[in-house]
């Protein structure tokens, strides 16, 4: 495989490597495909963090070549509180979640094949109206076409969300009575990465993506969604001596949707090394694109300075400022590994795109932090299920407004002996592409935080709890539905203009042998609205898995 596919994040990675980062999620052992159950799963959910994802790929152990397969099966059984997530007079009852999953993985020099597929079907004792299928889906393949030059990604997923911002979010991942929707997602991508004389690198991308919306099996009144067809380009021709005084690098990228949604830009950029540890940054360009509504038209220069310093071992920071999109353009990056106790992350990021083009991203599994000639660290939406549920739906459908977001994020992990923790911060703040009543563009922001702790009781027995909070807002108001059901149609609850939620997951989980796994969880979630509604719901799981 090329020489991109291998990212080292304790040093700064060369520019190739900023936009070509390993797009792989992290290999699962014999051990841990135990924990794709239906608990697991969701503990994963609320517990995760962009960090410790990083960590664990990371920290994997090689593999050896040749195809591999796995099969696992597993029963969870759901005592629920609130099965059909009311305020008022909830009902409980008791679910049995059947799944059959399949995963084959394959890397050679040739390239790689990697696909993990489940099937779930909940039974429901009394509300058996919401018996029915969940599917999840999610390949990522590369191919080493002609060696060490020509590749092709061809990536797909399908997965199950919400799809309003309302309060019908269940405690655990099962079928629900409306608002859930099926998001499939396709990515197929060519592209040419080679050097010159040992000297220049050179880099070409087309990406050929789409995103289309589906009724799941059992599903109450949500709309479906805007599909989505995406074509994107881009290339870049750099200096790959990191050594030398002067690196220089020019980039151009150019896209367009179906809904013609364009976006259009070139920008060169130099780094200047002060001595080892300090290097001065500048950059500059030009941005064309083109929002739907009211909007996002841009048709620009922009320009960035910062530096990076490395003050410390283990320690990096990247700093820039400067203008774009019409205002002014921050980006950051620090980290510091202080010990295996301690890893701190701090980014911001500034990003303008559709919600269809964040989700396809997602399943790209990489987002580079902003477009940072430099660096390019994998980017962990703080929120990802969000960027269908957040959206402007329209007749019940999401259309394809664009949006201008900056999202700042703190993320703590570290492990000290036997015990895991996590402990992450966000503030994430978007403009729309669309106008409301008052004249002003439609916001929002979000605040949210989470905490995860784990720890190993001998080789059999582990334990772990986590808590996630978010805060979400926006100008969005009464007279502003009146005047969207007036001119477009109507509007659908995902529109509301203060939730808050929390949720909380622990769990204790024993070996029983090594393919054989039992676990015991509790979930809880509350969420609450601007007119004082709330939903509670908790559930209990006892799950037990196979693997075959």
């Amino acid at each position: 495989m090329a020489s991109h596919r291998k990212s080292d994040m304790s040093a700064v990675p060369d520019v190739r490597r900023a936009v070509c980062s390993d797009p792989r999620p992290a290999r699962r052992s014999w051990r841990d495909a135990l924990c794709l159950s239906a608990s697991t799963l969701s503990l994963l959910i609320a517990l995760g963090s962009g960090a410790q994802a990083q960590d664990q790929q990371d920290a994997e152990p090689a593999r050896a070549a040749g195809w591999q397969y796995s099969a696992n099966t597993n029963a969870a059984f759901t005592l629920t509180d609130n099965v059909l997530l009311t305020q008022l007079d909830p009902e409980s009852d008791f679910i049995t979640t059947l799944t059959a999953g399949v995963q084959v993985f394959n890397e050679t020099r040739g390239g790689s094949i990697d696909l993990d597929y489940q099937l779930n079907y909940d039974f429901y004792v009394n509300t058996d109206e919401l018996n029915g299928f969940r599917h999840n889906l999610l390949t990522q393949n590369t191919f080493n076409l002609v060696d060490d030059l020509f590749f092709l990604d061809v990536n797909a997923s399908v997965r199950e969300q919400a799809a309003s911002r309302n309060l019908r979010t269940p405690a655990t991942t099962r079928t629900i009575n409306g608002d859930q929707i099926m998001v499939l997602t396709g990515a197929i991508a060519p592209y040419i990465d080679t050097t010159i004389a040992g000297r220049v690198g050179v880099f070409a991308r087309v990406d050929y993506s789409t995103v289309s919306f589906r009724r799941p099996d059992v599903s109450g009144s949500s709309g479906s969604g805007d599909d989505d067809t995406i074509w994107s380009g881009n290339f870049m021709v750099n200096e790959l001596d990191q050594d030398k005084r002067l690196h220089w690098e020019f980039s151009g990228q150019a896209s367009a949707d179906d809904d013609n949604f364009e976006q259009q830009g070139a920008s060169a950029a130099l780094r200047f090394n002060v001595r080892q540890n300090l290097k001065l940054l500048t950059r500059g360009g030009y941005d064309k694109s083109s929002g739907r509504l009211n909007g996002f038209d841009v048709d620009d220069v922009f320009w960035r300075v910062g530096f990076e310093f490395e003050p410390v071992r283990d320690a990096f920071i990247r700093l820039e400022a400067g203008e774009r999109y019409g205002g002014p353009s921050y980006d950051a990056l620090i980290r510091y590994d202080v010990a295996k106790a301690l890893k701190i992350n701090a980014s911001f990021v500034q990003k303008l795109q559709t919600d269809q083009d964040r989700i396809i991203g997602m399943v790209n599994d990489f987002i580079t932090v902003s477009n940072s000639p430099f660096v390019g660290i994998r980017y962990e939406d703080p929120n990802p299920e969000a960027a269908l549920s957040s959206g402007v739906v329209i007749d019940d459908e999401l259309i394809s407004t664009s949006t201008l977001g900056e999202t700042a994020q703190v993320t703590l992990t570290g492990a000290l002996g036997r015990v895991g923790y996590s402990l992450s911060g966000y503030y994430r703040t978007r403009e729309y592409d669309l106008i409301l009543v008052s004249g002003e563009v439609l916001e929002d922001e979000t605040t949210g935080a989470s905490f995860s702790l784990s720890r190993d009781f001998g080789r059999r027995t582990s334990a772990g709890l986590g808590v996630q909070y978010a805060d979400e807002e926006s100008n969005y108001t009464d007279a502003d539905f009146a005047f969207l059901v007036t001119d477009f149609g109507d509007v659908a609850a995902n529109l509301t203009n203060n939730i808050d939620s929390i949720t909380g997951n622990a769990f204790v989980s024993y070996m029983l042998s090594p393919t054989a796994q039992v676990s015991l969880n509790y979930s809880r979630s509350e969420r609450e609205d601007q007119d004082g509604v709330k939903v509670e719901e908790n559930a209990f799981m006892l799950t037990i898995t196979k693997v075959w």
